[in-house]
């Protein structure tokens, strides 16, 4: 199965051959990604609520991991923005911005790693 012909948000390709081509397995591991992401997202209003910048710093990092099993050029990029923003002493607004467009954005990878799941069980 060629994954060159189209440019994707994320790329499952590779974890699935992984998981040995287990389908439980990649579904399982997606799932935890999704948890993960609900997770940071969560923590993040929170802390965001208290203007703790380096608790968010702190959830987005432990992201990353996560997001690079799945190629997801585009969240990890928002992941570094927020990073640097954390370290900013005026930045409470612009990362309740990049908290939303970074949502957005997981909101398409999320539909594409579904187009992908139909594309690998065809």
């Amino acid at each position: 199965m060629s994954t060159t012909d189209k440019t994707y948000r994320a790329n499952i390709f590779k974890l699935f051959e992984y998981c040995l081509n287990d389908r439980e397995n990649l579904e399982e591991l997606l799932k935890l990604l999704h948890e993960r992401v609900e997770e940071f997202l969560a923590s993040a209003r929170m802390y965001l609520k208290a203007k703790d910048r380096f608790s968010i710093a702190r959830v987005s990092h432990r992201l990353r991991n996560s997001l690079l099993m799945i190629e997801a050029k585009g969240l990890l990029d928002f992941l570094d923005i927020i990073e640097h923003e954390c370290q900013q002493l005026d930045s409470i607004v612009f990362l309740e911005k990049l908290l939303e467009d970074f949502e957005a954005e997981y909101k398409l990878v999320d539909a594409d790693i579904q187009q992908q799941m139909k594309r690998l069980y065809a």
